[in-house]
């Protein structure tokens, strides 16, 4: 099981580094410095996704998550969020990990 959450953070950083790719190709055709926000990435590869995730929080969830929380994290750069959220993801599983044998040996 920790292998597959180590395995899904290092795909997601290895996907902020082929969006951070794609931006510096994008910075210098253009001559302007931007950087493709989350949200945009990923209509672009879903249209439908954003507004079924946001129905689905709003209706199912808390609707609060949706409009302060995640709408912010959809107008971020993908490159940060991609990146923190694989490293986040790698560095709770070490976390849990050491707790979980510190906790089989009965050291608190």
């Amino acid at each position: 099981m920790q292998l597959i959450f180590i395995f899904s953070g290092v795909i997601l950083m290895f996907l902020a580094l082929i969006q951070l790719a794609l931006d510096v190709i994008t910075i210098v055709s253009s001559g302007r410095v931007s950087f493709q926000l989350f949200g945009q990435a990923w209509y672009n590869l879903f249209p439908a996704g954003i507004r079924q995730t946001q129905n689905f929080i709003e209706h199912y969830l808390w609707a609060p998550l949706w409009d302060p929380a995640l709408l912010w994290v959809t107008k971020q750069p993908s490159v940060l969020v991609l990146f923190i959220s694989g490293a986040g993801i790698i560095v709770l599983n070490f976390i849990f990990q050491k707790r979980k044998e510190k906790m089989s040996t009965g050291f608190y």
